[in-house]
């Protein structure tokens, strides 16, 4: 937006040396104290950044303002600090995953090659099993009965 005050109406161009795609828009204003405010508004891609000027021309004199977009470089740095950090956190997270996939298949192969590697009990039925599971297993002997121990 480039704007004027004056009386006659200020003449207001636009400069650039790639040339314009957009036609600006222009608005008149007449105020009380019988001067005329003229606004021009023009839509203009980021290529045009460092070669824009709005040319008042007015028949006090002339003045050539450069066009600058300061806000709009901060908010493209803040969006590529955030971009990073998402990208790097993703990253991480990756390489987290990789390590605990790649911990997870080494322990898999180990005790795939150590067969004799001990293993989790397993509970057993029959000689080794626990009393209060059984009620109907007695431990008496008939007098008769003679009970031998096999090592195994």
């Amino acid at each position: 937006v480039c704007s004027a005050t004056g009386k006659p109406a200020p003449n207001i161009t636009w400069l650039d040396d790639r040339g314009l795609e957009e036609t600006p828009q222009i608005h008149h204003i007449q105020n009380a104290n019988r001067t005329v405010t003229v606004t021009s508004r023009l839509n203009f891609s980021a290529n045009h950044l460092h070669a824009l000027f709005c040319l008042l021309d007015h028949p006090q004199g002339r003045k050539k303002k450069a066009l600058h977009l300061e806000k709009g470089r901060e908010d493209v740095q803040k969006n590529t600090v955030i971009i990073t950090s998402i990208l790097a956190a993703v990253l991480l997270l990756l390489v987290l995953i990789y390590c605990v996939m790649r911990l997870n298949n080494s322990r898999r192969n180990k005790q795939q090659t150590h067969p004799g590697a001990p293993r989790p009990p397993v509970k057993e039925t029959g000689l080794q099993q626990d009393l209060g599971e059984r009620t109907s297993l007695s431990l008496h002997t008939w007098k008769d009965q003679h009970i031998t121990n096999k090592n195994e």
